[in-house]
């Protein structure tokens, strides 16, 4: 059995990043900002919390389209070590939310965990693999 590559053309790129960056990109800027019903960032650890793991949103998209304008086939290492990073703080940061906040885990909270958390890794998942040069998998018979 062959599998495809998951390298798709720049506008369904460009499409792919902006669902998931987007949402943490709106978050952080509206909290940075103070705009609409955002959680208000006064300083205390919770709203740190957050806000340091919404920065995944507009680092990555810079990255992306970046990476997308530039036409360019690998991202560097240190790209790749940053974005990482902050794939890794922003699993840990929800992870330590959901840990405070048990109580309160209904669907709006798992919707808000899946915009802000799941979506951005398998962006920056999708953007390492896509920087990796490499050739088709085939599954062993």
């Amino acid at each position: 059995m062959t599998l495809g590559n998951l390298r798709v053309s720049p506008a369904v790129l460009t499409v792919e990043m902006l669902l998931c960056f987007g949402f943490p990109c709106f978050a952080f800027f509206g909290m940075l900002f103070q705009i609409g019903n955002f959680i208000p960032f006064n300083y205390s650890l919770l709203s740190m919390i957050i806000f340091t793991s919404c920065l995944i949103g507009p680092v990555g998209l810079a990255f992306a389209f970046r990476f997308i304008a530039l036409k360019r086939n690998v991202l560097g290492k240190s790209v790749l070590a940053v974005l990482g990073v902050l794939a890794t703080w922003t699993l840990i940061a929800h992870s330590i939310l959901i840990w405070i906040d048990t109580n309160r885990l209904d669907f709006s909270a798992w919707s808000g965990i899946f915009l802000l958390a799941v979506l951005p890794i398998l962006g920056v998942a999708h953007l390492i693999y896509i920087s990796n040069p490499g050739e088709r998998m085939e599954l062993p018979a």
